[in-house]
Parts: structure tokens; sequence; C-alpha cells
């Protein structure tokens, strides 16, 4: 089984932050703000979940 990508590791752990902020949100409208705030951070900000998914590529 592939490991998780930069973006599914981060989204995994930011989703559950936005269902607890707003937990009637409909799944399809929390992907997309999720594509949204992931398109809008730095590579400094992506750099962590790049290094998790390198390390879990090993």
């Amino acid at each position: 089984k592939r490991p998780l990508n930069a973006f599914m590791l981060w989204a995994k752990e930011e989703r559950s932050r936005l269902l607890r902020c707003a937990p009637g949100v409909h799944n399809s409208s929390l992907s997309i703000m999720l594509g949204i705030k992931w398109k809008s951070m730095t590579s400094q900000e992506k750099l962590p979940y790049v290094k998790k998914h390198l390390k879990l590529s090993e």
C-alpha cells in the first residue's frame, strides 16, 4: 500500500480541526476548503508534511 502524500497527511490532521470548529459542514465543502487552504500555504508551511511523506516512502 502506498503512503499518503503530503497533502493527504496534512488534510487528515486539518480535517479534524475543521470539524471541531464547524461540525455540520458537509464533506464535499470540507474537501474544497482543505484544497484552497493547502494551495494558499507556503512551501515552508508544507515542508513538515513533505518530509513526513518522504520518510514514509522509504
